[in-house]
């Protein structure tokens, strides 16, 4: 293999499944899959341009199982679905390499749980421990573990709601959620901008890679004046929000998820580029936008279920151009095809590989509309 790299896991281990692939090889498989499921529907297209980030060691954060059966495993499922336990992962950033092999060393009294760790930008280090009430009911009782924890300077979040876990007045609590900068955006000149939100919040697997998908973001709306205006699609904490904010342009989101809309409020004040921000929430999956004056372009990041119908509402806008950017291929194909039957024409089509070693990838379109 051209990384020079072989996992102990594999072919057992279901998170990467083309190790035995050179990476050439890898490359010209996903450029196929994407244009064959864009042919299928015939949608023109120009040639695939293949963005790298690195062939492995790009995470920064990990989403894992915590299983006490006969002993503590904590690692990944095999086909069967039996957890093997992982000490290693090649796809890891050391500084995540390093925290994930601490980790593994406190023991948790529970049966079975999910847990994600993440470095951030600065180096702080953070987990999520999405266990049970009564298992995080009583490791609070038990209180010397997530002591331990937090004396290593490691912030703790439990649950579906990111509960910190805190000393306060010498006692364990949970208290409200407390963001941090774990992640990173760039202004249109390439300066880092951090991103506050949660262990438990979504966002890309890197920052390596991300800056990669913005690089192509600021170059295709390079021409675009400070007047512009935008509509955006998924923005989430604002990873591609920000740094068109910082072009000056006016960018009006639709989110579904009301916390990433709180965060992305205060990353735009704390970076002082709310000004020209408009946040509606609402599931615009499936409803339609009131009101909509036309805009000069739309970026559309959607989950993996695609836009649904926010796709005629793009339409609707009367959108110069459109942005869409996707790590689910089948269901952007889909969405594709209505747009290009309604005008819209590909004029640069890009893989980001942030997934080495998987058959998985983020493509970034850019839509043209001809009538």
């Amino acid at each position: 293999m051209s990384t020079n790299m072989s996992c102990t896991y594999f072919p057992a281990c279901q998170g990467c499944k083309h190790w035995n692939l050179s990476y050439a090889e890898q490359k010209k498989l996903k450029i196929a899959t994407l244009s064959g499921l864009l042919d299928a529907e015939n949608i023109s297209h120009p040639a695939i341009e293949f963005i790298s980030c690195g062939e492995y060691g790009l995470r920064h954060r990990l989403d894992f199982t915590i299983q006490n059966e006969q002993i503590q495993q904590m690692g990944f499922y095999d086909q069967a679905k039996n957890l093997i336990d992982i000490k290693q992962c090649l796809q890891l950033s050391p500084e995540l390499q390093s925290f994930f092999s601490q980790f593994r060393q406190v023991h948790f009294p529970i049966k079975k749980g999910s847990a994600r760790l993440r470095i951030g930008p600065s180096g702080q280090r953070g987990c999520w421990l999405d266990f049970s009430n009564l298992d995080i009911k009583n490791l609070l009782a038990e209180k010397s573990i997530l002591i331990n924890l937090l004396e290593k300077n490691i912030h703790i979040e439990v649950g579906q709601k990111g509960k910190k876990v805190s000393i306060v007045g010498g006692i364990l609590r949970l208290t409200d959620p407390e963001p941090h900068a774990w992640f990173e955006s760039y202004t249109a000149d390439l300066q880092k901008i951090p991103i506050f939100g949660l262990v438990s919040d979504f966002t890309q697997p890197s920052w390596f890679s991300a800056k990669k998908m913005i690089e192509i973001l600021l170059g295709w709306t390079d021409s675009k004046s400070s007047e512009t205006t935008a509509i955006e699609f998924g923005p989430g904490l604002g990873q591609f929000t920000l740094p068109l904010l910082s072009k000056g342009f006016h960018v009006e989101v639709f989110e579904s998820d009301e916390s990433a809309t709180e965060y992305l409020k205060l990353n735009a004040e704390k970076s002082s580029l709310s000004k020209n921000l408009k946040i509606n929430l609402g599931d615009f999956q499936n409803k339609s936008i009131a009101n909509q004056q036309p805009v000069d372009f739309a970026v559309v990041n959607p989950p993996r279920s695609g836009l649904k119908k926010f796709t005629h509402e793009v339409i609707r806008t009367q959108a110069k151009s459109c942005i869409y950017i996707s790590c689910f291929p089948e269901s952007m194909a889909q969405d594709l095809k209505i747009l290009a039957a309604s005008g819209y024409q590909i004029k640069d089509i890009k893989i980001v590989d942030q997934f080495p070693q998987t058959s998985h990838f983020e493509s970034c379109v850019l839509l043209e509309k001809l009538f």
